[in-house]
């Protein structure tokens, strides 16, 4: 870390930034907010392009006018002598309505990030109580298997999967963003339920073999850590398809002052999902404390006693439910057209 702080300061002054835009993108959409308040109790033109709006200028980001959150249009209206204070420009307030947007979707990915964390701190579990060593190699007990699936189905995604569906769709990116992340959704459901079966005939093995209170890492069960290649290449392809679809999803959709800020969704919903994994396995012990011999299902140390199984299948139904409530935010999105003239809903999300 040193080293590449050291490089990177010295690789800082040789970079050229580009100034996008001389205001503050956040506070040009605080700004939208606060005139749209202010002028709450105006009704809107009937000519809705008497909103305020500058003449053209080829450095000055321009979006056109849409029907969606139209309360944010009154930012826009113009008003004679000094009541014009605070005016907004139409392309302001459209960059806040697609902003408005994207929350919905960015609420509704934080259940997803809970339940892969939750799924990943499980599956590594699993995977230290196995026989890891492939002949006398030792191979990490991590999730190296998940990332290794993923290098290869990003490219293979990318090559073969986005122009084979293109013929179908015309879409350069082969099918819809938010297509892609509910159907990542749905391969993760399906690694949670591989991961549940997985747990079960890893559990008979430990108890056939009378290892139910064998020491991670020292006693290993006599079944091998590739069985969880299952679980980890669906769990590849929901990354593959929920993690990279997000981040073009949100960075292609913001508008061009706020790309970076929009990007930012992604970073929350993960670190939100990080922290509440914790929560929810709390919440899981409590509900189960009195249902189970060990007071609760993943109570202690000893993955063997505990019922992890139970606990994938939950993370399942709650992935399920989950993907229902964002298809139905996916179709209430409306895309940004990328030349800015027109935007277009997306009425079908593929899962």
């Amino acid at each position: 870390m040193f080293i590449g702080t050291i490089i990177f300061v010295i690789g800082t002054p040789r970079y050229r930034v580009h100034a996008v835009q001389k205001t503050d993108p956040i506070c040009s959409v605080v700004k939208v907010f606060v005139a749209a308040y202010k002028n709450r109790k105006l009704n809107l033109p009937e000519n809705l392009k008497q909103l305020y709006e500058i003449p053209y200028a080829q450095d000055v980001d321009f979006l056109p006018h849409t029907d969606t959150f139209r309360f944010l249009d009154k930012a826009a209206i113009q008003q004679s002598g000094e009541q014009n204070s605070g005016l907004c420009r139409v392309s302001q307030v459209e960059a806040t309505k697609i902003i408005l947007s994207m929350i919905p979707i960015f609420l509704s990915t934080i259940i997803t990030s809970i339940c892969l964390t939750d799924f990943l701190n499980y599956s590594i579990n699993q995977g230290i109580t196995m026989d890891y060593y492939l002949n006398n190699l030792e191979v990490p007990a991590t999730p190296f298997l998940g990332y290794l699936f993923m290098a290869f189905l990003i490219p293979l995604y990318h090559y073969v999967f986005v122009p084979f569906a293109r013929k179908f769709t015309g879409l350069s990116t082969g099918i819809t963003h938010l297509q892609r992340v509910s159907s990542g959704i749905v391969f993760s459901i399906i690694a949670m339920i591989a991961g549940a079966i997985l747990e079960v005939k890893r559990k008979n093995v430990a108890e056939s073999h009378n290892m139910v209170d064998a020491i991670p890492l020292q006693e290993l069960l006599p079944i091998s850590f590739f069985w969880l290649s299952f679980q980890y290449f669906f769990y590849g392809i929901s990354q593959v398809l929920i993690f990279v679809g997000l981040l073009e999803f949100f960075y292609s959709e913001a508008p061009r002052g706020l790309k970076s800020s929009a990007t930012c969704f992604l970073w929350i919903s993960t670190a939100i999902g990080y922290f509440m994994s914790n929560v929810v396995v709390d919440w899981v012990n409590d509900a189960t404390e009195n249902n189970t011999a060990t007071g609760g299902w993943l109570v202690g140390f000893n993955i063997n006693r505990n019922h992890v199984n139970y606990f994938y299948w939950m993370l399942a139904v709650l992935s399920f439910i989950n993907l229902l409530i964002f298809m139905l935010w996916a179709r209430w999105y409306k895309y940004r057209s990328q030349n800015s003239k027109v935007r277009v809903t997306d009425e079908n999300v593929a899962v």
